[in-house]
């Protein structure tokens, strides 16, 4: 059996679904992205960013309502890259009434040559999911040099390592807080840019293909 992380690895284990010595994590790597020149950047830029399909387990209304308490939302706009899944419809309602002042826009899924432009450009990634069982977005974003604010979940923990801000799944006050201290402290802002790209270079398909093939 192979997991994407250790924390999967747990998971099965906890549950009694697979025997420890038989079970292996080889973990993802990013996605080869497109070369993130040309093309329209969002005019609002500098912007915060969020990725992944919308739906319960990656706690948007929670992460719209902690942007919304931000001091960096009076100047720029949180926007969210993914198509609406699992009760998507009604977490994006929900979000808009919260925000009568439109700083959090959602513009669905998008083509790769999008994304790494997002990327590129994104002052800060948000990543509030409740439960991951690995987590790309955190792993693309680091690699881009974009600083991260994620859930403190144990699949965050380990691919991110000491390369990321970490809070409390619920807690929107700390949310809040940390993003405007990454958005606000060019210090911390660069140290986290640095670290998430000397992390994110750890991780390659490249590697999991020769792990997998060693399985």
């Amino acid at each position: 059996v192979i997991t994407v992380s250790g924390h999967v690895r747990n998971l099965l284990l906890e549950r009694r679904l697979a025997i420890p010595d038989r079970v292996s994590v080889i973990p993802e790597g990013p996605a080869t992205m497109p070369e993130a020149v040309g093309g329209s950047v969002p005019s609002a830029a500098p912007y915060a960013l969020m990725v992944g399909t919308v739906q319960p387990r990656k706690n948007y209304v929670h992460a719209a309502t902690a942007w919304l308490q931000t001091r960096a939302a009076s100047e720029r706009l949180l926007l969210v890259v993914g198509e609406a899944g699992y009760r998507g419809g009604e977490i994006i309602r929900r979000i808009r009434m919260l925000d009568p002042n439109g700083r959090i826009r959602f513009l669905g899924r998008v083509p790769d040559s999008a994304l790494a432009r997002l990327y590129a450009h994104a002052t800060v990634l948000m990543q509030s999911s409740l439960d991951e069982g690995f987590g790309l977005p955190v792993l693309e974003a680091m690699g881009a040099g974009v600083p991260c604010v994620v859930s403190d979940i144990g699949s965050l923990r380990e691919l991110a390592g000491g390369a990321a801000i970490f809070v409390n799944t619920q807690d929107t006050e700390a949310f809040a807080s940390s993003v405007d201290q990454v958005v606000s402290n060019g210090q911390l802002h660069g140290k986290l840019r640095e670290a998430g790209r000397k992390q994110a270079a750890q991780y390659s398909w490249s590697r999991a293909a020769q792990d997998t093939l060693a399985v």
